[in-house]
């Protein structure tokens, strides 16, 4: 990978310009941008598609498209994350516990193994502290 490349479930991003706080990236319109994940996603029989959606040092947010039934199959935790759902229902399930995250709601990923299943077609934000 690249420097300033992330990589989460599987799914390489390579990270551009936009990476410096107080950068000149436009402002990224995040449910319309997911939306059309979820469709990529789709289009292409996948559970999910990602993408990122900004970063700075020591941080990556990436944006997941998730369509209904898809998801992040069961993975090792990145180290420090969280999960904000912007659009739609996912489920967050580690070690015996669920949690439902209806669009507006965020958790925390916990430390442990952990997948994520979306409901119905969703669009979720997940920040990643990276060293």
């Amino acid at each position: 990978m690249g420097e300033g490349a992330v990589s989460h479930g599987g799914t390489h991003h390579e990270a551009g310009s936009g990476d410096a706080v107080g950068s000149q990236e436009p402002v990224v319109d995040l449910v319309a941008e997911g939306g059309r994940l979820v469709e990529q996603a789709r289009a292409s029989g996948r559970a999910q598609a990602v993408r990122l959606a900004f970063g700075q040092p020591g941080q990556r947010a990436l944006l997941l498209g998730l369509p209904a039934g898809g998801g992040l199959p069961d993975h090792d935790a990145p180290g420090p994350a969280s999960l904000v759902c912007l659009a739609g229902e996912v489920v967050l399930s580690s070690g015996g516990r669920s949690w439902t995250l209806p669009a507006g709601s965020g958790h925390v990923i916990p430390q442990a193994r952990h997948d994520v299943r979306a409901e119905v077609d969703s669009v979720c934000l997940l920040t990643v502290s990276i060293a």
